[in-house]
């Protein structure tokens, strides 16, 4: 008798996503109907929590798994914690010049600029972004990318195709292109350290950390060009030397996270072929 293939699948995760999205719709019409057309930080956390919750439990009900065996949640040791903020630092610098490069080409319109300003400066309450920005958005779409979707693709596909579609989801999930190449980018980051540990404990930390640069950049006095400017001001591109900074810290803690790997016996690459990713499918 052929065994069932794992969920979610490809196809499956673009139908729970619609279903996610369908009732996000039906809260914010909801709120809406109370005449709150535009949710405050707070009230945004609160609908991603529910819908991407419920999202999640249907999708936990639909793979026939422990919640345990979806979502592993281990600490991993200091060296590779550190490594794994030192790359996270470097990113975030790289993707910023990644994202001035997309707002120079491509620039979005005032009103998604306002949306983006009033959630990550903290205007509205710091509260209510920082729950929304550094709690519910890594606890949330971790769980759901990283864990639900991530999971069911490594059971079908090869390690290299489940870390790219699942990070591919992530982005579109953004439903903008001004977001897309990084949610992409770091997803990827994030599906191969889960990958690499399988644990859910180093993408939660660095989507938090991510997350939360916009509102810490509001609290201390740090100018670089590009960097901490603002939204809605003229796109301006980062200095040399900090592009440089984010390029350096980005290879180093890949290469010390690699280091790290490769001298434990990890659960899921102890017989691996190639260091940095098995391409092989895993069963």
């Amino acid at each position: 008798m052929q065994q069932a293939r794992a969920f979610p699948g490809f196809w499956q995760s673009i139908g729970l996503l619609a279903l996610i999205a369908s009732f996000q719709m039906i809260a914010a019409g909801l709120f809406a109907a109370f005449g709150m057309r535009e949710l405050s930080a707070g009230h945004l956390a609160l609908v991603n929590f529910i819908t991407i919750s419920l999202g999640i439990w249907l999708g936990l009900l639909f793979s026939k798994q422990r919640f345990s065996d979806v979502f592993p949640l281990r600490f991993d040791a200091a060296p590779i914690v550190f490594a794994a903020v030192v790359t996270m630092a470097g990113g975030i610098i790289l993707l910023s010049e990644a994202d001035n490069l997309m707002r120079t080409i491509l620039p979005p319109p005032d009103w998604l600029v306002r949306i983006f300003e009033n959630l990550t400066t903290g205007e509205e309450g710091m509260f209510g972004s920082f729950l929304a920005l550094v709690v519910v958005a890594p606890l949330t779409e971790e769980y759901l990318f990283r864990g639900l979707i991530l999971n069911g693709f490594l059971k079908r596909y090869t390690r290299l195709q489940a870390i790219l579609l699942s990070s591919f989801l992530f982005g579109a999930f953004h439903f903008n292109p001004w977001q897309f190449v990084g949610a992409f980018a770091l997803g990827s980051l994030f599906a191969w350290l889960y990958v690499k540990t399988r644990s859910l404990f180093l993408p939660l930390l660095g989507h938090a950390l991510n997350n939360a640069m916009p509102l810490i950049l509001t609290k201390i006095d740090v100018n670089v060009q590009g960097f901490s400017s603002e939204l809605g001001a003229t796109v301006e591109f980062q200095p040399l030397w900090f592009d440089l900074l984010g390029l350096i810290l980005l290879v180093s803690g890949l290469w010390i996270l690699q280091i790290q790997f490769q001298e434990r016996q990890e659960p899921a690459d102890s017989d691996t072929h190639d260091p940095f990713l098995d391409g092989e499918e895993e069963r």
